[in-house]
C-alpha cells in the first residue's frame, strides 16, 4: 500500500530510520533530507542485484570521467606551458615597470624639493621678490 509520497509503509518506516521525525531531524540540512527522501523510493525498491548494477555502472561511469580528464590534462598540457610561460614573462614586464615608476616618482619628489628649496632661498624674508631679481628673471 503506497503513501501520498508514493512510498509504502515500510519505506516510510525505512525513511523514519534515516531521518527521524524529532529534533535530530531539525539539525539535518534540508538538501540531505531532499536527497535521500529522492531517491528513497529508488533505493527500496531496487533489488539487490539492481543496486550492485548501478554501483557497477556509477563505478564504470567514474573511470570514464578520470579517463577523460587525464585524457584533457594531457591535451591541453602544451597550452597550460604556454601560458604559464606568459605568465611569468607579465610578471618580470609588471616588475620592471613597477622600478621604472618607482624610481620616476622618487625623481619627481627630488626635482619638486628642488624647485621649492630655490623658490623658497630666493625670496626675501617678506616673502617679496626684489626689483634686480624681477628685472633679471625677465632678460
Amino acid at each position: 500500500k503506497s503513501t501520498s509520497s508514493g512510498m509504502t509503509q515500510m519505506d516510510e518506516d525505512i525513511f523514519e530510520l534515516f531521518l527521524p521525525q524529532d529534533e535530530l531531524r531539525m539539525n539535518i540540512p534540508d538538501d540531505y533530507q531532499n536527497e535521500v527522501y529522492h531517491f528513497a523510493p529508488f533505493v527500496f525498491s531496487s533489488t539487490y542485484d539492481q543496486l550492485t548494477k548501478k554501483q557497477s555502472a556509477l563505478e564504470l561511469e567514474n573511470k570514464k570521467v578520470d579517463l577523460e580528464l587525464s585524457n584533457l590534462a594531457l591535451q591541453n598540457y602544451p597550452c597550460f606551458i604556454d601560458i604559464s610561460k606568459k605568465t611569468r614573462c607579465m610578471e618580470k614586464e609588471l616588475d620592471s615597470v613597477n622600478l621604472l615608476l618607482s624610481s620616476t616618482i622618487t625623481t619627481c619628489e627630488g626635482y619638486l624639493q628642488h624647485a621649492h628649496d630655490e623658490r623658497k632661498g630666493s625670496q626675501p624674508e617678506g616673502g617679496q621678490r626684489s626689483k634686480t631679481e624681477i628685472e633679471s628673471r625677465k632678460e
